[in-house]
């Protein structure tokens, strides 16, 4: 509706009326789409048409009544509804037509047009109606930036008058309330010290500073006055004023170098031993300098294209070194609240553990090993802890004990990143930049500042650029989901993928330094990749920007709108991009797409011996994966990939401190690189095979829980399972695949043949370790065998009986060593009604006993019902013991009666031996 009505207003204008009638749905909208309602709204009631017939003063004065009665409400959500409302009339009403030339744009800057004064009449009483509503403020400050910033990709102008008198307003309340003069700046009554820090240039004569300390000491002091804007409304604030000056930005550019009032550095390395209060007053202090650099250096990233990055550098070392204390800090606060910056939703706040009173007294003066949590439930120090200890044992606990925050928890307290800031990546790496020196910082790029580029950059790619066609929903979703993605959102996936295009040169490069490290670093400890040398302060932050490199090429390349023709000539540039790393980054114009898929393989495959943890190594497969599937799933470049996973299993994982990698990320990662081995091997059941012929003997090995298999040891005997249930399943596409060429009769027998031998040599596997996860993925996996044998194997089996009769004895007989021992462990469920593989039973027990039919089927076609013939049943459990207190009645002796259950379960008179010696078998 709302394209309609901007593409084709003259013909929705006419209904303006009915439209009006969804404002009574008013309050079960979400703010984006009232948004949206007020917007299309706006646009019919003071669009400017001749040709239409309608009259719209009448819509004018309902939204205007409307937007009134909506910013003089009381309560919080029909307040912020009425700013939106608000800000959609300001921006029909100020808008202007498209100027023909840039002289336009100069004109009406004296005089205000009428239009420009009703604007500015509903712009005062927007400000004036949320001046005491934090949220309410801040959210009408970023609606006003979003419209200003947006209107540069949409086309739409607001009148220069209007902008003028806007930018004046916010120029001054900025000035008014959060600068001070460098020199004005006193710190003897401050509840926390501080000090004027993070000045950029040499000259203090003139300069500002920006006035944080004090005014967050103001704003929680409840016996002052509060300021006339809150601090959290100083982010949107700056944004907004970026919006209106952003033709020119020079009398807003001394905000780049200016000082801030901080928090001395003493307080947050005695953090522990303040008060309750002032903790919380110095993480504020933090949060608010944080956001307050980033939207400074989102408003001057564009100095980089001018090759003036220096200060903008010295920011964003700035802001790493403050998100790194912040991390420190966090955890010995308590019951801390993080300011809010985002007011498009209203999330939760995050508090740290210190709420969780219950965890608190048992673990004050423990070990402080007790600490080690996850992120988010980090635990309280208080200030008298750590008095009562010794120097030595602080000490030696000192790592444990600066166990920091994961800063991604609090993500929504944290400003948006523009895509602007893309830019930085365009500069060198280096890999050991200066260290800070009281307060100041190099204008370098290090690693802590491309990990953090980076991780923002894939968190936005993986949001923007879909790898399936999703369909969208009409059900309401919850709009935290949108938070930190506002500004993003403006923009659509094929204008980020060009971008990244452009930027991947650059990305490589960074790739390829990474790699270098990590060689060198492979070469420098011998080759040992568990060596002390391997994880150097440092080379954590390097390892992981090689994950987030790949996976933003990765991304990039599995984005759905490369499957559109029209985006085609886009990926034949990214390939040219990649593939021209090969030739010193010459690009080719002439090649097809499958040979710049083919050398872009070629230049990855020689990443994978340097990948040092298991998460860049499989985000690299992933990234492979892509680009095979543009080459229409080339054979041999699969097999290329299957022989790069085949590597990578056969390694040892280590996490960044040099542990064994364990747990369900560890599982989850093995397995998708198992399937990825089979599935893109030449010959699945050759690969399937290959893995069984050692499996059986190294299984035995795992005889304690760190024990892992020699060939692949990230398969150890807490995680077998996984390897179990790649296997099952392996063995299963690798059987249907042959299926689909239409083998002849007696290579279907080969074939089944290869399918019972795999699975006698699995159920030696499961036998050897037993435990319930192996159990389960056994069962899991035979059920689905089972069932394609009984469905295509019997009938086979059936016809070839006469021709080959001692090829299918062998099939059946290999066949009743699984079925055995299936109907071994449905006794064992069934004693210890174990209820996780309780529900395996039913659907196995169905095939087996459908298999059992089969095969009495075939003898009684053949003429072979001597080969059948009665036996002792006896039930056993997983060690072969039978089991004593299952007496089984006389009339379930005969297996025919018995279904599955009985007929397994004949642990030696189950031969069938007619002339062609076949077994009947389950």
């Amino acid at each position: 509706l709302q394209h309609l009505t901007n593409q084709h207003h003259n013909k929705v204008k006419p209904l303006g009326v009915i439209l009006m009638l969804l404002l009574n749905k008013l309050s079960d909208l979400a703010l984006s789409e009232v948004c949206q309602l007020m917007d299309i709204l706006c646009h019919i009631a003071y669009s400017e048409d001749d040709t239409s017939l309608s009259d719209c003063s009448i819509l004018q004065e309902e939204i205007n009544i409307l937007v009134q009665k909506q910013l003089a409400s009381s309560q919080l959500n029909i307040l912020r509804s009425g700013v939106v409302g608000c800000v959609m009339t300001i921006k029909h009403i100020a808008s202007i037509p498209q100027p023909e030339n840039s002289e336009m744009s100069d004109t009406n800057n004296e005089e205000m047009s009428e239009k420009a004064k009703r604007a500015v009449q509903l712009l005062e009483m927007l400000l004036s109606s949320t001046r005491k509503c934090v949220e309410a403020h801040g959210l009408a400050l970023d609606q006003l930036s979003h419209l200003l910033i947006s209107g540069t990709t949409t086309g739409m102008v607001l009148d220069p008058s209007f902008i003028k008198n806007l930018s004046s307003l916010m120029r001054d309340n900025l000035q008014d309330v959060f600068l001070i003069s460098y020199s004005d700046f006193d710190s003897k009554d401050d509840v926390v010290k501080s000090s004027l820090q993070f000045y950029l240039d040499d000259d203090t004569d003139g300069a500002i500073a920006l006035n944080l300390s004090q005014l967050v000491a103001v704003e929680a002091d409840s016996s002052k006055p509060r300021p006339m804007v809150g601090m959290s409304c100083l982010h949107p604030l700056l944004r907004l004023l970026r919006g209106l000056e952003m033709n020119d930005l020079s009398e807003i550019d001394a905000l780049l170098g200016c000082a801030i009032a901080m928090p001395v550095p003493a307080v947050y390395t005695e953090f522990s031993q303040l008060s309750a209060y002032q903790q919380h007053l110095a993480l504020h202090c933090l949060f608010h300098c944080i956001n307050w650099l980033l939207e400074v250096i989102n408003c001057f990233a564009f100095l980089v294209k001018k090759n003036e990055p220096e200060k903008v550098l010295m920011r964003l070392r700035t802001i790493v070194w403050l998100r790194g204390l912040l991390a420190r800090c966090l955890p010995q606060a308590m019951e801390y609240t993080p300011p809010m910056c985002h007011f498009q939703a209203l999330p939760k706040p995050k508090l740290t553990s210190a709420e969780k009173p219950t965890k608190k007294p048992s673990k004050k003066k423990g070990k402080k090993k007790g600490k080690k949590k996850q992120d988010g439930e980090e635990t309280v120090l208080t200030g008298h802890d750590n008095g009562s200890q010794q120097h030595e044992e602080e000490d030696e606990e000192e790592p444990v004990e600066e166990k920091a925050a994961d800063l991604s928890k609090y993500k929504y307290n944290f400003r948006e990143i523009d895509i602007d800031m893309w830019l930085v990546l365009t500069q060198p790496l280096t890999l050991s930049p200066s260290p800070e020196k009281d307060g100041q910082f190099t204008p370098e790029l290090g690693p802590n500042e491309l990990l953090f580029l980076l991780d923002d950059y894939v968190a936005k790619l993986s949001r923007a650029l879909t790898t399936s066609n999703k369909r969208m929903s009409f059900l309401k979703t919850t709009a935290c989901q949108n938070i930190g993605f506002e500004n993003l959102d403006k923009f659509t996936p094929l204008h980020l993928a060009k971008n990244t295009i452009k930027l991947s040169s650059y990305l490589c490069s960074f790739l390829e330094k990474t790699m270098e490290y990590t060689q060198n670093l492979i070469k420098v400890n011998d080759g040992i990749l568990d060596a002390t040398g391997m994880f150097m302060e440092g080379s954590a932050d390097i390892k992981k920007c090689q994950g987030r490199l790949l996976k933003i090429l990765a991304i990039l390349f599995s984005w759905v709108g490369f499957q559109n023709q029209a985006n085609h000539s886009y990926l034949i540039a990214g390939l040219q991009k990649v593939a021209s790393r090969m030739n010193g980054g010459c690009e080719s114009k002439s090649k097809t797409k499958k040979l710049l898929v083919r050398e872009c393989l070629q230049y990855l495959g020689q990443c994978h011996p340097h990948v040092l943890d298991l998460t860049s190594a499989c985000t690299l497969v992933e990234l492979m994966k892509a680009l095979v599937h543009h080459a229409d799933d080339d054979s041999t470049l699969r097999a290329s990939i299957a022989s790069i996973c085949e590597e990578l299993l056969s390694r040892q994982w280590y996490d960044m401190k040099g542990n064994r990698e364990k747990g369900a990320e560890l599982n989850s990662q093995v397995s998708e690189l198992l399937s990825t081995y089979l599935c893109y091997s030449e010959d699945q059941l050759v690969a399937v095979t290959k893995i069984l012929s050692w499996l059986s003997t190294e299984s035995q090995q795992l005889t304690d829980k760190d024990a892992c298999l020699s060939t692949f040891p990230a398969f150890s005997r807490s995680n077998v399972h996984i390897l179990l249930g790649g296997l099952l399943k392996g063995l299963e596409g690798a059987v249907r695949q042959k299926l689909e060429d239409q083998p002849s009769d007696k290579e279907q027998l080969e074939l089944w043949t290869a399918l019972t031998q795999g699975l006698e040599t699995l159920v030696t596997v499961v036998k050897a370790n037993d435990s319930k996860p192996n159990l389960r993925a056994f069962l899991k996996g035979c059920t689905v065998i089972l069932k394609l044998f009984l469905s295509q194997g019997m009938s086979t089996c059936t016809f070839m009986f006469k021709h080959e009769p001692a090829i299918v004895s062998q099939i059946l007989k290999k066949l009743q060593v699984t079925t055995r021992y299936i109907q071994t462990i449905c006794n064992f469920v069934k004693v210890s009604k174990d209820l996780g593989l309780t529900q395996f039973l039913p659907p196995i027990r169905a095939v087996m006993e459908s298999i059992l039919l089969r095969v009495k089927s075939i003898i009684v076609i053949n003429n072979c019902t001597d080969a059948f013939f009665m036996g002792s049943m006896k039930n056993r459990d997983l060690k072969g013991q039978e089991i004593q207190s299952q007496e089984t009645p006389p009339e379930e002796e005969e297996g025919i009666q018995n279904g599955s259950e009985s007929e397994a379960d004949k642990s030696d008179e189950d031969d069938e031996n007619a002339g062609n010696e076949t077994d009947n078998e389950e």
